[in-house]
Order: structure tokens, then C-alpha cells, then sequence
């Protein structure tokens, strides 16, 4: 007996069939050009995140492990390094709030990713520490980013740290860093970075507080390494001009050329004075009535750089 026959499936005629009529096909084209629309519409519109943010694609490209820090001196977020699918970037970028710039120091730290960046207020630099590298593996190099260079300081005096925390402290003005991976063994260890402005190898503090530095204004700061603690004389005397009295005042200083200061005149009129290559300064005040005059460096009330100038 033969095989029973299973009878073929009924099928529904599509538009694009021999037997579709004009009006079918038409509907259908008009169909797949609204899909088509709305695909290409939905693809342009940025993916939302919730009601008020949208992502999107900014340079530089993609990594991890990178270091960062806000800059609050020139506004700019600074990123260094860090890691690129499984290679190890050296390259410096700054976000001003609009755009990307990709800065080209002449010198940089090594490629390196798991290091860690914060801004020290008081110096006005981006300080990098630590993190791995391709050369030397774990490093200890401190790097300061000015704005314009990359700066080697020096190392600090423990092991090779990645993936560690820091932080600047405005109110102590001292750099912390706490734990991370220390010679391939986790760590909870605890640093500071503090100031030694003189580079004698002891804490600024430690210096005001033995005597070893003279701190006339109590701030902890050496004199030494203060600006008014570097103006080694100042003098103020009244000339009598044909025109008036002139006010002169002159400073002598171990100061940097291009230091200023500002000079007031009986709590009154201010002159700046800058500092010259040999060290010294100058400033003026014409049409000076007769009596005591007094000048003062602003900035220095406490270290006593006050002159008294009888004008007769």
C-alpha cells in the first residue's frame, strides 16, 4: 500500500507575490520606508542615563587605571597614563569643562597605570605618585605637573606602591598617601608628604619649634623660606622737593628677581615694589604732607618691616 501523502501547508500570499496587487505592494513599500525612519531616528538619539544626563564619546580614548586630578589654579582636569588594552599609556591629557587637549611636555614619567594624582594648593603643581611601570615595575617617583612640564622630585623613602590613595590637605599643607599594593604585599601604611622648604632633611615645623630656624610670626614656617623673612634691610627717609616731600623706601633682599611687594603709606596709598637682579627695591611717594610718616610692607606686619620717617 502506498505511504500515506501529508497534504502541504496552506499558504498566505505576500504582497511581494506573482498575485499582489498594486495597492498591496504599495502599502507594504510605504511600511518598510516608516520602519526604516524610525531605526535611523532611535540610532541619533543619545542613550539617557536618567532624566537629566546623556553620555557620550569624548577623547581621549578608552582606559583604565589612569591617574587624575582637578587643577584649581588653571581650572583644568588633568589625566596621565594609565592602561589602554593591556598597554601602558604616557601620554597627558586636560579637560577645561568643553574640550580635550592632549599636552606634549618635552619630558614625562614613564607609561604607567595604578598611580594616583592630587593638586598641592600651596605649590599650585599636580603631583604623581607611584603606580607600575613597564621598565621598573612598581615605582616610588614623585612627578609634579606645572601646567606646562613634567618634574622629577625625587622618590619616596618606601617601597614601590600602586593602587593606593591621596589626597592633599589644605588645612596642614601637608600630601597623604594611605595603603595599596606595596612590594606585591597589600598595605594599610600611612605617609605624608610635608614641607622642608630649606632641604635640610627635617620637617619645617620641627625646625621653627628647636631653633634650628628663626619663626618670628609663629606660622611654622622658617623665616628663611618666607618672603619677608628674606628682606635683610629696609630703609625709608622723606626728601624735600622744590614740588613737595617725597616718601622714598628701598629694600635689600636675597630675593629671586621678579618678587614683589606691596608698600603702604600711612595705612593709605600703595606703591609695588620689585625686586631687581641685585636684590633690591625701590618705591615713592610724591606730595607727602609734613609730620611723622610710617611705611610697612603689607605683607609683613609681623616680622616688623615698619620704618618711621619724620617728614619736617
Amino acid at each position: 500500500m502506498a505511504p500515506d501523502a501529508t497534504p502541504a501547508p496552506a499558504t498566505t500570499a505576500l504582497p511581494h507575490a506573482p498575485h499582489a496587487t498594486d495597492r498591496q505592494r504599495t502599502s507594504f513599500r510605504l511600511l518598510a520606508l516608516a520602519l526604516t525612519a524610525c531605526a535611523l531616528f532611535a540610532a541619533s538619539i543619545p542613550v539617557r542615563a536618567d532624566d537629566c544626563t546623556i553620555w557620550v564619546d569624548l577623547m581621549p580614548r578608552e582606559r583604565s587605571w589612569h591617574g587624575a586630578a582637578f587643577d584649581a589654579a588653571r581650572g583644568v582636569t588633568v589625566v596621565y597614563g594609565g592602561d589602554m588594552l593591556g598597554e601602558m599609556q604616557g601620554d597627558t591629557w586636560e579637560w577645561d569643562g568643553d574640550a580635550w587637549t592632549e599636552r606634549q611636555p618635552s619630558v614625562s614619567p614613564s607609561p604607567r597605570n595604578s598611580h594616583t594624582m592630587t593638586f598641592d594648593e600651596t605649590r599650585g603643581v599636580v603631583v604623581l605618585f607611584g603606580g607600575a611601570d613597564g621598565t621598573h615595575g612598581r615605582s616610588r617617583e614623585i612627578w609634579e605637573w606645572d601646567g606646562d612640564t613634567w618634574l622629577l622630585v625625587g622618590e619616596a623613602p618606601i617601597g614601590g606602591v600602586v593602587d593606593h590613595a591621596i589626597s592633599y590637605d589644605s588645612r596642614r599643607d601637608r600630601i597623604l598617601v594611605f595603603g595599596g599594593v606595596e612590594d606585591s604585599v597589600a598595605t594599610g601604611r600611612t605617609v605624608e608628604r610635608v614641607p622642608d622648604c630649606n632641604c635640610n632633611g627635617r620637617r619645617d615645623s620641627i625646625d621653627a619649634r628647636d631653633g634650628t630656624s628663626k619663626d618670628v610670626n609663629g606660622n611654622g614656617v622658617p623665616d628663611e623660606c618666607e618672603p619677608c623673612g628674606r628682606v635683610q634691610r629696609m630703609k625709608a627717609r622723606c626728601r624735600v622737593q622744590q614740588t613737595g616731600r617725597t616718601v622714598i623706601c628701598r629694600l635689600q633682599s636675597n630675593l629671586p628677581e621678579g618678587t614683589t611687594f606691596i608698600g603702604i603709606l600711612d595705612e593709605g596709598e600703595e606703591r609695588t615694589l620689585a625686586i631687581g637682579p641685585d636684590g633690591r627695591a625701590r618705591a615713592a611717594w610724591k606730595g607727602v604732607d609734613a609730620g611723622q610718616r610710617e611705611v610697612c610692607l603689607t605683607d609683613c606686619r609681623d616680622f616688623n618691616l615698619c620704618r618711621a620717617v619724620p617728614c619736617p
